[in-house]
């Protein structure tokens, strides 16, 4: 059973100092960091959202002290084992500059969870509908200041390879800003979360939602995250990215 509400937020998760030495790691590996061209994201590690080709699986998964911190302290708020995949790669990193552009706050569902191409690492696997026990997209704060994260709570259901019913408003995926081309929109009030450094945003549910607007100030600011992925099987937590 799934021990989550759809969103649950685990304020210090990280110290402040795990959260400073994770940010000299990530900024002494700028040379590796990678802009995605759709959203003016930077990424740091490999992620399959960013990297849906073969490459994918031959690309070194960046080596972490942080990442591996985070398996700890996940195994130790879940109670249970954690590991990491063989093939499937571990969490990583994302950097949004400030000041550059409003792209990466666009709308969107976490649905690449359900595309992974787990029957690498699980031999028995056919699809995603009822094979895992549990499932968690999670996102650790590591930068300072204010952070945000808006979603549509109505628009909430469990991840899975079946499509079914209509959205809402399927204006609103992929939607950078708030002006929906669609006259009958329903989507009207988003909610917003707030986190500070070292807080952790768990979701258990499919939801629309997006980096918070209001975190795009202007400033020379970077917001930097950890970013991951965690499924359960046979009571054992894997996370990927």
């Amino acid at each position: 059973m799934n021990r989550y509400t759809m969103l649950e937020l685990i304020k210090n998760f990280f110290t402040e100092e795990e959260c400073a030495d994770a940010l000299k790691e990530i900024n002494l590996s700028q040379p590796l960091w990678k802009k995605c061209v759709d959203t003016d994201m930077y990424v740091l590690g490999n992620s399959f959202l960013r990297n849906q080709t073969q490459e994918y699986f031959n690309k070194h998964t960046v080596d972490s002290a942080t990442v591996e911190l985070f398996r700890k302290k996940i195994s130790s708020l879940f109670q249970q084992e954690v590991k990491f995949c063989q093939t499937l790669s571990r969490p990583g990193f994302q950097i949004i500059k400030r000041n550059e552009s409003n792209k990466p706050c666009v709308w969107h569902y976490d649905t690449i969870l359900v595309r992974f191409p787990y029957n690498r690492d699980f031999l028995d696997y056919e699809n995603f509908d009822n094979y895992f026990e549990n499932y968690y997209v999670f996102g650790l704060m590591l930068s300072t200041g204010l952070s945000s994260f808006d979603y549509f709570p109505e628009t909430q259901s469990n991840f899975s390879s079946i499509k079914s019913g209509t959205p809402l408003c399927e204006n609103h995926h992929d939607l950078v800003g708030d002006e929906c081309g669609n006259p009958n929109c329903k989507l009207i009030k988003f909610n917003t979360v707030e986190y500070t450094q070292g807080s952790l945003l768990i979701q258990s549910k499919k939801i629309l939602h997006r980096v918070g607007i209001k975190d795009i100030d202007g400033t020379k600011e970077q917001r930097m995250t950890l970013q991951a992925y965690g499924v359960v099987k046979n009571d054992i937590m894997y996370l990927i990215w």
